[in-house]
């Protein structure tokens, strides 16, 4: 009997434990993970240019322009193009470059009709007697029946080329002086003022005594 009591007791406890219940398992999640905020990167600083604006310009030189400039800015830049300047054949929106050369180029002077007169001298007719040649004399003026065409100075101060404010046009028609050494005078005298003396002129590349000696005679510096 008391085997039989301790054998229920026992199996009531084992149906007591089995009847428990079980608990759940805590799972353990690791703290996140703190990306670092990404650093700001530095921005490029971009370079100005350095453009050379030369010509029939009022101020030739070095200009400094912000990246992307066009033409125009370096016109601007510069003060802008001499009264004559040829801007017909050029792009006013075309791109610029660092280092780039902008050449601004004067009109050409117009032709003269046949048989006018220059600004820096007069045509004067001298009559050749027969058999006599002209120590000056060309192929066309021995043509003409004994009659030479010649170029001498007036002498009068209507007549002379004001080479401080003679365009490219009338500096080019004094002799020895070609479309270059014309631009070239025009930025002389923007760059240093207008020309103090006549001798002034030799101060110009290209102009040596020899040519200045030829000009002497058709130039002034008067109004």
């Amino acid at each position: 009997m008391f085997g039989l009591l301790m054998g229920l007791l026992a199996a009531a406890v084992i149906l007591v434990v089995n009847r428990a219940e079980r608990g759940t398992p805590v799972v353990l999640i690791p703290p996140p993970t703190i990306a670092p905020s990404p650093q700001p990167q530095p921005t490029a600083t971009a370079q100005p240019w350095r453009v050379h604006v030369s010509g029939a310009v009022q101020a030739p030189g070095v200009y400094v322009l912000a990246p992307g400039a066009i033409v125009q800015d370096a016109l601007k830049a510069a003060g802008g193009a001499l009264r004559g300047a040829e801007l017909d054949g050029l792009n006013l929106a075309a791109p610029l470059a660092d280092g780039a050369q902008l050449q601004v180029a004067m009109r050409a002077a117009p032709t003269s009709p046949a048989g006018a007169a220059s600004p820096a001298a007069t045509v004067v007719a001298v009559e050749v007697a027969p058999g006599n040649k002209p120590a000056a004399s060309s192929p066309t003026a021995e043509a003409k029946s004994g009659v030479a065409l010649v170029l001498a100075s007036t002498g009068s101060a209507g007549a002379l080329v004001n080479i401080n404010t003679a365009n490219a046009g009338q500096l080019e028609a004094l002799p020895k002086i070609g479309p270059a050494i014309a631009l070239r005078i025009i930025e002389y005298r923007t760059q240093h003022g207008a020309f103090a003396t006549l001798e002034a002129l030799m101060n110009v590349k290209g102009i040596g005594p020899a040519t200045f000696e030829a000009l002497r005679a058709f130039i002034t510096i008067t109004p």
